[in-house]
């Protein structure tokens, strides 16, 4: 979430100081450079970052709320993580962190390790919001057969996530470029967010019909 905090500065015609807090954060970033509006006013934007969670919509999620938030954590992480560094942390290293162009000069001092255990936080963060606890029993949601490969994804799932957050600052602390282990994790992610995927959509169609 995003958190804006604004405020007149100053007024250069009277002299007079002030300034207001609209919405307080725990964190800040440093503002922006002022901005001089043709009346003479110079005013200040803060942007400020904050986590902002939900509680789940309920404490007793049914199937389908489960399965459905599953399903959609599994395509993010996917999309944000899989996709983008899977069998590319090297070449992104390449492209962006050794770049001398001015584009780049936020990418170099972000290492790709560091990028991907980013990615990984916030979508474990989402999942904690919307009641999801992958340190807790698993839920039952499905027949009996389906229900055990489940389970052993589920555990194989977290433990290669564990790893990897592990992993992805430890290669880029190398400082060599190469992240053979995060890649060999992100490809076991993926296999187990397909097999999961492969049970998780026919269950939850059998469920909306």
């Amino acid at each position: 979430m995003v958190l804006l905090r604004g405020g007149v500065v100053r007024r250069s015609a009277a002299g007079e100081a002030a300034a207001s807090d609209l919405l307080p954060a725990p964190a800040r970033c440093p503002a922006a450079e002022p901005a001089k509006n043709s009346s003479g006013t110079i005013c200040r934007l803060q942007v400020l970052f904050a986590s902002a969670f939900v509680s789940p919509l309920t404490d007793n999620p049914s199937e389908v709320q489960r399965l459905s938030d599953g399903i959609r954590l599994a395509v993010r992480t996917r999309l944000e993580v899989v996709e983008p560094y899977r069998g590319g942390m090297s070449e992104v290293h390449r492209a962006k962190v050794l770049s001398l162009l001015p584009r780049d000069a936020i990418a170099r001092s972000n290492p790709v390790g560091g990028r991907v255990v980013q990615a990984l936080d916030a979508i474990w963060e989402e999942a904690l919001a919307q009641g999801l606890r992958p340190g807790g029993p698993p839920p039952r949601l499905f027949d009996d057969e389906d229900q055990r490969k489940y389970e052993a994804l589920r555990e194989h799932g977290v433990d290669a996530w564990e790893r990897l957050r592990a992993t992805a600052p430890a290669e880029d602390q190398k400082g060599a470029g190469e992240y053979p282990e995060s890649e060999s994790l992100l490809a076991e992610l993926d296999k187990s967010l397909q097999a999961y995927l492969d049970i998780a959509l026919p269950r939850l169609r059998v469920l909306l019909t």
